[in-house]
């Protein structure tokens, strides 16, 4: 007869075999449990965002040459990058990005309400500048892309 010892994750019997029970279902429904208890700073988070995303399309007077210098030196950065090496600068970038803000979010909180300030407005500049180029329509490209680098 086999004891088998019981943990929220794994079964494991004495021969040394382990077999996964339900590790999936058990991990999926634990996030949706947390994103269920955080739902009031998710909305408050997303609220900020999309404010100054609004501010910085309707006045994207304010930093104007700062965003466009850095703008600019990120452009200057990337020049001549191929797709492969474009896409791994970007999923870099994210990456340093988030885990800055992360790790500086334990401790101190305030550096990422700055970047979420800081990419709402940047991306209501970008959004101002490609409508006043082209069309509204440039905004069906330029909004999930940003969505997804929010989720990063």
């Amino acid at each position: 007869m086999k004891k088998i010892r019981k943990n929220n994750f794994m079964k494991e019997n004495y021969s040394g075999k382990v077999k996964a029970n339900n590790l999936i279902k058990e991990n999926y429904s634990g996030c949706w449990k947390f994103i269920k208890q955080n739902k009031n700073y998710i909305w408050f988070s997303a609220l900020i965002f999309l404010f100054f995303a609004l501010v910085g399309f309707v006045f994207p007077i304010f930093f104007k040459e700062q965003v466009i210098s850095m703008l600019k030196q990120l452009i200057e950065k990337v020049q001549g990058y191929n797709a492969y090496e474009l896409i791994l600068f970007i999923i870099f970038n994210n990456f340093t990005t988030s885990a800055f803000s992360l790790i500086s979010g334990m401790f101190f909180g305030i550096l990422p309400l700055i970047t979420l300030i800081f990419n709402g407005y940047i991306l209501g500049f970008v959004a101002h500048s490609a409508v006043s180029e082209t069309s509204f329509l440039v905004l069906w490209k330029l909004f999930p892309h940003e969505f997804l680098n929010c989720l990063l």
